[in-house]
């Protein structure tokens, strides 16, 4: 799937990029506040496998992210990493830590870019003669 051009392609979108495989035995409500021109309000709810996504906000959210529409361009073209959005507080998340690493899964952002993991297992391997002498 291609990535957003806009904050609300990404959510009328949405039911197309969950995972319900990685869903399963999820029950949550997750919810955007998704701040600036171009933003608004969002909500999915994910039970049994299942989404149903609304617009607006949800009354028993269980993990919130609030976020800059532009910034949130940027973190689903895979430009902004959410840690560092966090640390810089251009993003912030309340909720369960876990519901947000279950997100990463269920609720992929725009384009097919590798997890951090998987792009570190891609990651050319440092040559051996370095990796002995620990002379860089």
């Amino acid at each position: 799937m291609s990535v957003p051009t806009s904050v609300q392609e990404y959510f009328d979108t949405l039911d197309q990029r969950f995972v319900a495989a990685a869903a399963e035995g999820v029950d949550a409500v997750f919810q955007w506040e998704v701040t600036g021109p171009g933003g608004g309000d969002w909500y999915a709810i994910v039970k049994n496998s299942a989404i149903e996504v609304g617009e607006g906000r949800h009354q028993k959210a269980d993990f919130t992210l609030t976020i800059g529409a532009d910034d949130y361009l940027l973190l689903l073209a895979g430009k902004l990493v959410p840690g560092l959005a966090i640390a810089t507080r251009r993003m912030k998340v309340a909720g369960s830590v876990m519901l947000a690493r279950k997100m990463e899964q269920i609720l992929p952002t725009g384009a097919d870019i590798p997890s951090a993991p998987k792009a570190a297992a891609a990651a050319p391997k440092m040559p051996q003669r370095y990796a002995e002498d620990g002379d860089f």
